[in-house]
C-alpha cells in the first residue's frame, strides 16, 4: 500500500503527458492552404454590445468556427474547403487575452464564389439580420435596443455605410462592424 498509491500516481502522470505528446497540432485557419485555392482572402467582423448607458461595448467573439474540433454546424459549403476546413472560419481567440476589436474570417475555397456574411453565420450556427441577431447564450434580447451593420474601417467614418446583413457578399479586406445598441444612442452609422 505504501508503495502503491505513489506508483499508481506516477503511471497516471506518465500516461497523460504521453498522451498530450502524441496529440495532433492545433488545427488554424489561418494555416496556409496544401490545396489550390480559386479564393484566399480575409474579412474583418466586429461584433459589438453596448451597456444600457451605450457608454461601454463588450465583443462577441467567434470560439474558433469552421475548422476541425471547433464550432461547424452548417457543412453545406463543405466542398468548397480546403484541408478538411470549412471555406469560411475563423481561429480561436488568442489565448493572451488581447483582443484587437475584431475577428478575421478566412475565406479560402476551391472553388471562385459568391459567399456572403450569411454562409459564415450558417457555419457557426447563428441567425443573422436586424431583427434575429444571435441566440440568448451570446446576446439576450433587451426592450429598446436595435441592430445595426455597417460596413467600411470604423477609422474612416466618413465611407462607412449600411451593410445588407447575410447578403452582404465577402470581398478581400471588407471591414463588417455590427452593433447591438440602445435606440436612443449611436449605432455604428453615427
Amino acid at each position: 500500500m505504501v508503495f502503491g498509491v505513489p506508483l499508481v500516481a506516477v503511471i497516471l502522470v506518465g500516461t497523460v503527458f504521453a498522451l498530450n505528446l502524441n496529440r495532433p497540432p492545433l488545427e488554424l485557419c489561418s494555416a496556409l492552404a496544401t490545396q489550390t485555392t480559386a479564393l484566399d482572402f480575409t474579412v474583418s467582423l466586429s461584433v459589438q454590445v453596448q451597456n444600457k448607458q451605450g457608454t461601454q461595448s463588450r465583443f462577441i467573439i467567434p470560439p474558433g468556427v469552421g475548422i476541425p474540433g471547433t464550432i461547424w454546424v452548417s457543412h453545406q459549403l463543405d466542398q468548397y474547403g480546403t484541408d478538411g476546413r470549412s471555406p469560411l472560419c475563423t481561429d480561436r481567440p488568442d489565448s493572451s487575452g488581447t483582443y484587437q476589436g475584431y475577428n478575421v474570417i478566412h475565406v479560402r475555397s476551391t472553388a471562385k464564389l459568391n459567399f456572403t456574411l450569411g454562409d459564415f453565420f450558417a457555419v457557426w450556427g447563428q441567425p443573422i439580420g436586424p431583427d434575429a441577431n444571435f441566440n440568448s447564450a451570446y446576446v439576450l434580447q433587451e426592450p429598446g435596443f436595435q441592430w445595426q451593420m455597417c460596413i467600411g474601417n470604423p477609422q474612416d467614418t466618413i465611407n462607412i455605410k449600411p451593410g445588407n446583413w447575410g447578403n452582404e457578399t465577402m470581398v478581400p479586406n471588407k471591414f463588417i462592424t455590427m452593433m447591438y445598441f440602445p435606440s436612443s444612442g449611436n449605432g455604428c452609422l453615427g
